[in-house]
Formats: C-alpha cells, structure tokens, sequence
C-alpha cells in the first residue's frame, strides 16, 4: 500500500512491513485462542504467503481485489490519488475500489481482536466501529502508533516518537 512507497512513509509516518511482523503480534495474543484471521492486505502477494506460512490459522481472504490486482508488479509506486484524480482518464474503477475499501472496514469492525496500525485510518475507522458496536475494546495491538483522533492535525505519535497527522 502507500507505506511501502518511499515518499509516503515520511508524510504518513508508516513503515512497510510484511506478514511475519503482523504474525508476530499474534503470538502475544495466544491467550484468546484465536483460529481464524481476517486478512485486509492489498498485496496479492501478503495474502499467498500468509496461507502459506501460518497454516496452522483458518484464513478469511476474499477474492484478488482490484487494487491487489494493480499492485502487482510496479503498480504499488502510484499513490491512490495520483491515479484517481491527477492522471485523468480510466486510471481505475472508483466505485469498485470504494466498495472494496468500505467491505473491508465494515469486516474489520466485527473481529474478536486486531492487530494493524493506528497510523491508517481504515484501521482507525475500523477500531472505532468495532467499539461503538461492542461497547467495549476488544485485544489489539497497533504495530506503529498509539490511539488518536485528532482528525488532520499533527498529534499523532508513532511508538518510535515519530509525529503523524492523524
């Protein structure tokens, strides 16, 4: 995703990481017994090696979403924005990748715990929704930055003390 271009991880504060960093997080969270894992990833890639790595977990992956489909190969260089509103033309389906975007955060908000990163918002909107649902929190583990919501503004701070806009 945009963390793993070079010029977004300094406006963002993310870092791209890949599954066994996810994976790590998990085992800290053995003591709920989780079996099942909901893997929101747009890389293509991300989704084969979890199956293959972790088989030990029962994997929700959906069907290749379109922009897993653009990020393979170069595509991941080309920020959402620069394709969706810069470039002109038929760069991409919006209304699909809305669709996808918005299934994801709605499946995100229903999980029994999470592990992600407090630096996205889809991970953000996803924690809140779950809460509001729930009324309680349920187990996470942010891998880059504590809790905030200071929409737009820059009170963001990673766990390495980095600041973000939120």
């Amino acid at each position: 995703g945009d963390s793993c271009m070079s010029s977004e991880g300094g406006r963002t504060g993310r870092k791209c990481e890949g599954i066994e960093v996810y994976m790590q997080a998990m085992s800290k969270m053995d003591q709920y017994n989780y079996k099942t894992i909901f893997l929101a990833t747009d890389d293509l890639k991300v989704a084969n090696e979890a199956k293959e790595k972790y088989p030990q977990y029962n994997w929700l992956i959906g069907s290749p979403s379109a922009s897993q489909m653009r990020n393979q190969g170069d595509g991941w260089k080309h920020r959402f924005e620069e394709l969706a509103f810069e470039k002109g033309g038929d760069n991409m389906d919006l209304k699909t990748e809305f669709k996808e975007v918005l299934s994801d955060i709605l499946l995100l908000s229903d999980v029994d715990g999470f592990i992600g990163k407090f630096t996205s918002n889809v991970d953000r909107i996803s924690y809140a929704l779950n809460y509001g649902r729930r009324g309680c929190a349920v187990p996470f583990a942010s891998l880059d930055a504590y809790w905030c919501n200071d929409y737009g503004l820059e009170t963001g701070h990673t766990i390495q003390g980095a600041k973000f806009a939120c």
